[in-house]
């Protein structure tokens, strides 16, 4: 209730800054332990909504979205971040979003998809190979009231899943970025464990206990195709994709490495994606038009190559350019006259 007004200075250097680049905020409103039984715990509900009404005033004018929940469960203190959520509310006068920050495997879904001031939800799906943002994207598309819904926080590039097993790659980061938008996210997360720690020189040398430097870790080959995600679906108007898995003729199979695919509500175009080459049998009926050009995205290095166009009649199969444990596609189906 007696914020720090230096610290906060600071804060709108920081949301300001990246505003001034085109970046909205998503800002988490205070970890779990300062709300659950812990040394330094802080909050109750009285002072949770006066401080939640405070960033909502403070930063009503600027691009922030806000995550009350602290990467946990909300548990017997569920009132505590319902207060800040509603003083967020009330701060910024319902103009920015609110949502909920859970812990691994979980959507805010779980607790508050009915809240009014949940805008939308949020997923953290967890950090390791198994991890299924299709699942969880499925599960909240078909709730109601309809919320668009984001796995925020996937498995991490280079998290570490174990002793002596293999960190959290690449390919993994594509699977969830391509299975969840076609599974009808709203957008999709991204991160790096070393960014969270924000490893600097003086925390070297590198690597450190198998992590990098951020500055090496800006440059993670996934943090460099998810650009090609957002590459490939901005090319054309993906909110109006919904999930079809009844476009695949042949078995999508389950889990974190299925095949999925989605189309535009008129029927104007699909796309597909394979995380493994596997082949793709198309109903071709799913895209309207005489004939129906397809393409194949390289979501490695967000290349094109060119397949053909075919009479709008039947099944097609399509085979990937590659097959490999890592070599992952991405059919794009469209509607010719």
């Amino acid at each position: 209730s007696r914020p720090n007004e230096e610290f906060f200075k600071n804060v709108d250097y920081v949301v300001n800054r990246a505003n001034e680049l085109g970046l909205v905020m998503g800002l988490v409103t205070a970890k779990s332990w300062h709300v659950t039984d812990h040394p330094e715990r802080v909050f109750d509900e009285k002072n949770a909504y006066t401080f939640g009404k405070f960033l909502g005033e403070r930063y009503k004018n600027n691009a922030v979205m806000w995550f009350p929940g602290g990467d946990s469960a909300p548990g017997k203190y569920d009132a505590i971040w319902v207060a800040m959520a509603k003083g967020l509310k009330d701060g910024c006068g319902g103009t920015q979003l609110i949502c909920y920050h859970g812990q691994g495997s979980t959507s805010s879904s779980m607790w508050f998809h009915n809240a009014d001031w949940l805008d939308f939800n949020s997923i953290q799906s967890g950090h390791n190979f198994g991890s299924d943002s299709y699942a969880f994207v499925s599960k909240d598309y078909a709730l109601t009231p309809a919320k668009p819904t984001v796995d925020m926080e996937p498995a991490y590039e280079n998290h570490p899943t174990g002793a002596d097993k293999p960190r959290v790659d690449s390919h993994k980061v594509r699977t969830q970025a391509y299975l969840a938008m076609l599974a009808g996210a709203a957008g999709h997360g991204y991160g790096s464990l070393d960014l969270f720690y924000f490893y600097k020189d003086i925390n070297g040398p590198f690597p450190k206990n198998g992590f990098q430097h951020w500055r090496t870790a800006m440059a993670y080959e996934g943090s460099r195709q998810v650009g090609y995600v957002r590459r490939l679906f901005e090319e054309r108007p993906w909110y109006k994709m919904v999930p079809d898995q009844s476009i695949l003729a042949s078995d999508p199979g389950g889990g974190p490495f299925r095949l999925a695919a989605a189309r535009a509500e008129d029927r104007s175009f699909a796309i597909a994606y394979t995380p493994v080459g596997q082949p793709l049998s198309i109903a071709l009926k799913a895209i309207r038009g005489s004939h129906v050009k397809a393409q194949w995205y390289n979501p490695r290095a967000g290349t094109w190559q060119a397949i053909g166009q075919y009479p709008n009649d039947g099944t097609q199969e399509f085979v990937p350019p590659s097959r490999d444990a890592k070599d992952d596609w991405v059919l794009v189906l469209d509607a010719v006259p």
